[in-house]
């Protein structure tokens, strides 16, 4: 695809684009394959050890991880996919400004504060950044210099070489983070807009259960979707990211599907901020 067809089709696409605001229903709309895909939300706590408890009683196994250099501790929700939750704690005193952001984030509570892609090709996503006039800081994980899209960074991949099948293995049978919802102000939906369909999102409008049924603007990755919806979703001031869904196995007996589809709705006061939903899939 040479450069004057890719503007053009890039043109259209936000010419099309209706989050937030009322419009006709959008067909999708893909520019190329996506090469990025959802991979963790890291959400703030103030208490690590009641937030684990509380994710393992909804029936998630979590990966300890390591105390890192500033303080900050945590614990992983992961699939194979590479998506997940990331629950971590700063210490109490800050000692970086990633700490202080944290503990400035924790003082309206418990929550998601990023959303992480992952993006196995490092250097096409660095190609497309530039090609389309993103800034960004590249210190091992990449970040968007746009203050409107700072909850955004991306990384080559969460997965690990110490990740365990025991780490994948959830009693509740999740089996991966397949949706992020985002709520957005009008300005910051049509810069996310151009920045994933630059990077071969594909851009759609559904009704969605988010988690009540509402239309919002879908976008389509490698491993899952980004659902957007307006900011008076939000669950606190100026935070975007506010719940995720997860793909759980179907329950079956012998060899038949055993009653409707499953569905478990988990509210932001249990799940430390953010919605959980988790629906049955193949």
């Amino acid at each position: 695809m040479n450069i004057r067809t890719r503007s053009l089709l890039l043109v259209l696409a936000l010419l099309l684009f209706t989050v937030c605001t009322e419009g006709k229903e959008l067909q999708d709309i893909s520019l190329e394959p996506s090469i990025i895909g959802i991979d963790h939300v890291p959400v703030a706590v103030k208490n690590l050890d009641r937030s684990s408890n509380a994710y393992k009683k909804l029936g998630f196994s979590l990966k300890p991880g390591s105390l890192h250099g500033n303080g900050i501790r945590n614990y992983h929700i992961k699939f194979k996919d590479g998506s997940g939750l990331e629950l971590l704690s700063p210490p109490i005193n800050s000692k970086d400004a990633l700490t202080s952001h944290y503990l400035d984030h924790l003082k309206q509570g418990d929550g998601p504060a990023y959303l992480s892609f992952h993006a196995r090709d490092t250097g096409k996503l660095i190609a497309a950044l530039n090609k389309s006039g993103f800034e960004f800081i590249n210190d091992g994980t990449i970040t968007l210099s746009d203050p409107q899209l700072g909850f955004i960074f991306f990384v080559k991949d969460n997965r690990s070489p110490t990740d365990k099948p025991k780490h994948f293995n959830h009693a509740n049978s999740a089996i991966a983070m397949t949706d992020v919802w985002l709520a957005l102000d009008d300005i910051t939906c049509k810069r996310l807009t151009r920045l994933l369909t630059t990077l071969g999102a594909a851009i759609s409008e559904k009704t969605v259960f988010a988690p009540n049924a509402v239309k919002a603007t879908v976008f389509k990755v490698q491993n899952g979707q980004v659902i957007v919806l307006s900011k008076s979703h939000q669950l606190s001031a100026d935070r975007p990211v506010i719940g995720v869904t997860f793909r759980i196995r179907p329950y079956t007996t012998g060899s038949h599907v055993s009653g409707s589809s499953r569905k478990l709705l988990v509210p932001p006061s249990t799940a430390h901020g953010l919605w959980l939903d988790l629906r049955e899939g193949p």
